[in-house]
């Protein structure tokens, strides 16, 4: 019994050692782009008109390492919405206005050590983001790189790709149908602490 206890007892010390690494806070900028459409039906159920945006996206965003495999992050993005509208009779109307959200995520990764001052990891995880009022449920995935200036600080890089197949709640966007999945790619840049 006492063999098991201390085997039990180093099993989660190491554990709560693994998971205890790296731990860390950082801020930095963001660039996105994703391409939406979206379909509005008229008041007999046909196909009203046809929306297709281009959306560029800038902004800032906080993670936090909450262990060496595990990063939560929370995004503000503002920029602008290039959309062309289509309409069933073929006629096409041209809008452009800005936008703003934020979001919230949670991700998984896996660091390599290339060397004392690289470290590669691949990442995958949510984001939820504001639409209009409404909620989306973004999935994305990608690499990140971190360069280590000292055994503290270093600059973390990322670049992801998202789909966007899922609106939780559709607030202003009710009336609207996803014709596919949004998508696109985020570039991410910031400066970070390992505490």
């Amino acid at each position: 019994m006492r063999k098991v206890a201390l085997i039990t007892l180093c099993l989660l010390v190491m554990g709560s050692t693994a998971f205890a690494m790296d731990l860390v806070i950082g801020a930095g900028g963001l660039f996105g782009y994703t391409r939406e459409q979206y379909e509005i039906s008229d008041s007999d159920g046909n196909f009203d008109f046809h929306n297709d945006n281009d959306a560029f996206v800038y902004g800032g965003h906080v993670f936090f390492g909450l262990s060496r495999y595990m990063e939560a992050n929370i995004a503000v993005y503002a920029g602008v919405n290039s959309a062309t509208y289509t309409y069933s009779d073929g006629s096409k109307e041209p809008d452009e206005y800005t936008i703003g959200q934020i979001g919230i995520g949670l991700y998984l990764k896996y660091p390599f050590t290339l060397s004392d001052h690289f470290v590669l990891f691949p990442a995958i995880g949510v984001d939820v983001q504001n639409n209009l009022g409404g909620l989306d449920l973004w999935i994305k995935g990608g690499l990140g790189l971190d360069i280590f200036f000292s055994e503290k600080i270093f600059l973390r890089f990322q670049a992801l790709y998202g789909y966007d197949f899922l609106m939780i709640y559709k607030g202003a966007l009710n009336e609207y149908t996803k014709a596919l999945p949004t998508h696109g790619p985020t570039a991410k840049l910031g400066l970070g602490w390992m505490y």
